[in-house]
């Protein structure tokens, strides 16, 4: 491809105060737009792209799975389960690419554990091959990567411990040797959150009980709802929640109409004192060790003060059900926990009830379906952002380059160049190199500012100095520098370039 040919508007500097990968997309001609999903990807980008695309789908076909069409249709694992009659037509692998480029990956399988990260195997052989940093959470059967602002977080540990803080448990609180108060009901006009609450009594938020409802899905259809309580100061980890308690097949939180139905109350105001439904009650362990709490009366403008376990509440089970805090310790290695935010580029989720299918016995076993969705955008966004450690250059690992090697001409009028130029192009596209030639009449320093933005592995400059003894320079890995004859160029690339199948 010539330059001249194609479309790279490339930037001498972006003002706007956009995200440093965004800024260098724009810069390097490839994208135009604030964010990587409120824009337009450009020929350039384009290219890019496709090439993910292919590096994901060859890595899921060498691990087994079939390419498949879904289309708009909301219906698709319905009829793929209705084909799957035994056990030995388990498992099945499928993925399919949307209409924005993101692949959903499927696998039907009746053992979930035995196959889950398999399903992950094809996304992370990709990740391994471009080098790029990652985080595998097999509790979750996600694929975590750290990003500024990103809406997950992980924790890890000096033990090795790490998850989707998840996998490491903390010591239990010193036990409480406050004396049992007596309970006593206040009015609480309005008063809905822990802040307005704490505030409003003129109590620490730690005082204070927070009361979650959910309801329950069993394998058989059933719903059931059950309290969670944890310390007023401290979030549910849902994770955790759904792992604790496997006799569920889903879990949701309670709408208004299932709240009023446990505890005859509005939001804001349920607590675990007397419900009206016989249901069950799980606790976090920090809860255990809480004396004289503050909670929810069941009833509209009241709290409780000085609720204690045992004589006003009596818990089904104690669980380590919250999201831990920076500095917190591990019980394993007692070092500080580390948490990382970031996104998740992969992550598991499963559908129960859709496969049926009989096992060697000839009995009925219901099966899952779990599946992966993969955001192609975010994944490349993760990639320029650690490759380009720099501020003006778009750095890609050589198998996501737009184009294996660029030819700059200096002079790409003159004959000789223009000799020099077809012979290397011929020569690398024998090779199965993709070349891109900028025959643009500028100014040497503007081509090789573009050249440099481009990131592309591998520059082959046409000069008139070198050209005179008939060589030209070869630029690779930054600060490289190699003067050859032109003959010898091209067998020189292939130590230089990955050559491609």
């Amino acid at each position: 491809m010539y330059y001249s040919k194609t479309f790279i508007p490339t930037l001498k500097d972006v003002k706007a105060d956009y995200d440093s990968t965004i800024k260098l997309l724009n810069k390097a001609g490839m994208f135009r737009g604030r964010g990587i999903r409120e824009g337009v990807f450009l020929p350039l980008g384009c290219k890019i792209i496709n090439k993910l695309k292919e590096l994901i789908e060859n890595s899921l076909r060498n691990n087994g799975f079939e390419r498949i069409c879904v289309g708009d249709c909301p219906y698709y694992i319905d009829f793929i389960a209705n084909e799957i009659k035994s056990y030995k037509d388990l498992p099945q692998n499928f993925y399919d690419i949307d209409g924005k480029g993101n692949f959903r990956i499927l696998m039907f399988t009746g053992d979930r554990d035995k196959h889950r990260d398999e399903l992950l195997k094809g996304i992370c052989d990709v990740l391994t091959g471009i080098s790029l940093e990652y985080t595998f959470l097999e509790a979750e059967g996600a694929v975590f990567v750290e990003k500024q602002k990103g809406n997950k977080k992980i924790v890890e540990c000096g033990c090795g411990c790490t998850g989707y803080d998840s996998v490491i448990t903390l010591s239990e609180q010193k036990d409480n040797e406050e004396e049992p108060a007596e309970k006593k009901k206040v009015k609480t006009p309005q008063i809905t959150t822990i802040k307005a609450l704490s505030h409003f009594l003129q109590i620490a938020p730690p005082k204070t009980l927070k009361t979650l409802i959910f309801v329950g899905e069993k394998e058989e259809g059933k719903t059931e709802p059950f309290l969670v309580l944890l310390r007023g100061d401290r979030s549910l980890n849902e994770n955790r929640l759904k792992k604790a308690l496997p006799q569920y097949c889903s879990i949701r939180i309670a709408d208004e109409a299932t709240v009023q139905k446990v505890t005859s109350a509005p939001l804001g105001f349920a607590g675990p004192v007397d419900p009206k439904m016989d249901v069950k009650i799980y606790a976090d362990l920090e809860v255990k060790t809480m004396k004289n709490m503050v909670t929810g009366a069941n009833e509209e403008d009241y709290h409780y003060i000085n609720v204690n376990l045992g004589r006003d509440i009596d818990v089904d089970e104690f669980m380590f059900l919250r999201n831990v805090e920076q500095g917190e310790k591990c019980i394993k290695c007692g070092k500080p926990i580390n948490i990382k935010q970031g996104v998740f580029l992969a992550e598991t989720d499963e559908t129960t009830g859709v496969l049926q299918y009989t096992d060697e016995k000839g009995n009925i076993k219901t099966g899952r379906v779990i599946s992966i969705e993969v955001n192609t955008l975010l994944l490349l966004e993760q990639i320029i952002k650690q490759y380009s450690t720099s501020k003006h250059v778009v750095n890609l690992p050589r198998e996501l380059s737009p184009y294996d090697v660029e030819i700059i001409m200096i002079k790409p009028k003159d004959a000789k160049h223009i000799e020099a130029e077809r012979f290397l192009r011929s020569s690398l596209e024998k090779r199965k190199y993709e070349v891109l030639t900028d025959d643009r009449d500028i100014s040497p320093g503007s081509k090789f500012n573009d050249a440099d933005l481009l990131g592309i592995p591998v520059k082959i400059v046409i000069g008139p100095r070198s050209l005179k003894a008939n060589r030209g320079e070869i630029r690779y890995e930054d600060d490289k520098v190699l003067e050859l004859e032109i003959e010898k160029i091209p067998d020189k690339i292939k130590d230089i370039v990955t050559t491609k199948a």
